[in-house]
């Protein structure tokens, strides 16, 4: 258990300082190249949050051969962003969490669209693997699905830059600035991430073993939360500067990037691989109501007050909660 919590510590610290530097470094290549802001926070400040996440996928199935465990560290993620991250910026903005009607309307709507689309590739993957659906039987997750998930990111990207085209970004870069050293940065990052995920998701397995529970549970919510911390981050300190709707696009593109880029990646690269639909299936559904619920809570007065925001980390305790109870046995909705 000794070496189980420090793997847990420095992956953690890992993740969390190469994500700090890629963070950093992505706004300032941003600011060089002048790409516009709602771009730089639903897509380049989305792909380097979410990094970790994409590593974990990666890390679990190349290396450990745990699809369910990647899925599972992708899936938690994004429900830790719906949930934790709007709830914990809600409180620290003065005043709750406030969006225009142009973020309500575009972000939040695109990503229910996105989750749904994550819903249907599971299910239209089951039909296809067994020429029924049955989510009784182990399903081969489709390749060719996935390649349409990976394509649909394309397309949001071009539809982002499609309505943001003619806004200018203002941002002033400093003489000092080197785009070398930030390129190099972001190199040295990515490394740290990699090692610091390979880390916890080592961490998760071995736990699972020690506590003979699976490590689908562990990566649930141990891994998905560590590698959140940089979208928390991120999206906390926009929100700091009362840039609300940008810490919104933020949480949305970053889930955005992982229901689509990082899970189809995923499933490519585990070709063949059989994964348990009827576990999943709870996990799904339960980012489905998160989603639901963020959704209601924005449009009403296109905010999200303090109790809402509470409210929020109230349910992802719940979560928690229900997720440890799987685990140890005491409940048995997700049958893994």
């Amino acid at each position: 258990m000794i070496k189980i919590v420090a793997f847990l510590i420095v992956g953690t610290a890992l993740v969390w300082a190469g994500s700090e530097w890629l963070e950093s470094s992505s706004v300032g290549i941003s600011d060089y190249y002048n790409i516009p802001p709602i771009v730089r926070g639903s897509v380049i400040t989305a792909f380097g949050s979410s990094f970790p996440e994409f590593s974990s996928i990666m890390i679990a199935t190349l290396i450990h051969g745990e699809l369910e465990l990647g899925i599972s560290i992708v899936i938690g993620s994004a429900i830790f962003n719906v949930l934790v991250i709007p709830g914990l910026a809600g409180i620290k903005s003065d005043g709750g969490l406030n969006v225009d009607r142009e973020m309500v309307s575009r972000e939040v709507g695109l990503y229910a669209l996105v989750v749904l689309m994550t819903i249907v590739f599971f299910y239209l993957s089951n039909y296809i693997s067994n020429n029924s659906l049955d989510i009784s039987s182990n399903t081969v997750l489709s390749s060719e699905l996935a390649v349409v998930l990976v394509l649909s990111y394309g397309l949001y990207i071009l539809y982002q830059w499609k309505t943001t085209q003619d806004k200018e970004s203002e941002a002033e870069v400093s003489e000092s600035f080197s785009i070398y050293k930030s390129w190099g940065k972001i190199l040295v990052s990515l490394v740290l991430i990699g090692v610091g995920v390979e880390a916890l998701v080592r961490a998760v397995i071995d736990l699972g073993t020690v506590l003979d529970t699976p490590s689908f549970f562990w990566g649930l919510i141990i891994v998905a939360g560590s590698s959140s911390l940089p979208d928390a981050f991120v999206s906390i300190k926009q929100a700091d500067d009362d840039n609300d709707s940008a810490s919104v696009a933020n949480v949305m593109g970053s889930n955005i990037f992982d229901l689509l880029v990082v899970l189809g990646t995923g499933v490519l690269l585990s070709s063949g691989v059989t994964v348990n639909l009827l576990a999943i299936t709870p996990i799904l559904a339960f980012l489905l109501i998160s989603t639901l619920v963020v959704m209601a809570f924005i449009r009403t007065g296109d905010t999200v007050s303090d109790k809402e925001s509470y409210a929020l980390l109230i349910i992802y305790s719940l979560f928690i909660v229900w997720t440890l109870l799987e685990a140890f046995g005491y409940i048995g909705l997700v049958p893994i």
